[in-house]
């Protein structure tokens, strides 16, 4: 403060457009970004209609046998780019369904445009989820991998 001119502005509530939770009692800080997650939903008009219960269906999603219009390519990778932010700023949890989709940016067919919207709408409604530091008394971690022999049908 002798160098810079600083304001205590109070507890921080927001950073960069990502909520901050604290619990202090808990002694955990949960990060949501809800309010990203609403403006997109809105934007593509998905505010409506049930829960998904996974972050993609679970049809395979093949190559598109016609041929996108630039309009629908554009609309697809808007989506596809909102989703991708997403993934990347707070959650990981639709990381692999957004991966799947970016295969299809430069020709998406009709069926790629539900599946991303499956996933704009599974955010929606699990908006509130976020990532939480802090104690944790749960059942210990556990990870499984699996290589997917032969999971490509296309190659």
């Amino acid at each position: 403060m002798n160098k810079y001119e600083i304001q205590d502005q109070g507890k921080v509530q927001w950073f960069l457009g990502i909520r901050i939770i604290r619990d202090r009692e808990k002694r955990s800080i949960s990060l949501v970004y809800d309010a990203y997650i609403d403006k997109i939903t809105k934007k593509f008009g998905l505010e409506e209609g049930s829960a998904p219960p996974t972050p993609l269906p679970s049809e395979e999603l093949a190559k598109s046998p016609g041929e996108a219009t630039k309009q629908e390519i554009k609309a697809y990778q808007e989506k596809i780019g909102s989703i991708l932010y997403t993934a990347i700023m707070i959650r990981p949890d639709v990381a692999f369904a957004v991966s799947k989709l970016l295969h299809f940016l430069t020709n998406p067919s009709y069926q790629h445009s539900k599946a991303a919207d499956w996933v704009i709408s599974y955010l929606f409604h699990t908006r509130y989820e976020g990532i939480k530091y802090g104690d944790y008394n749960g059942p210990d971690l556990t990870v499984c991998g699996d290589a997917s022999f032969a999971d490509d049908l296309e190659t």
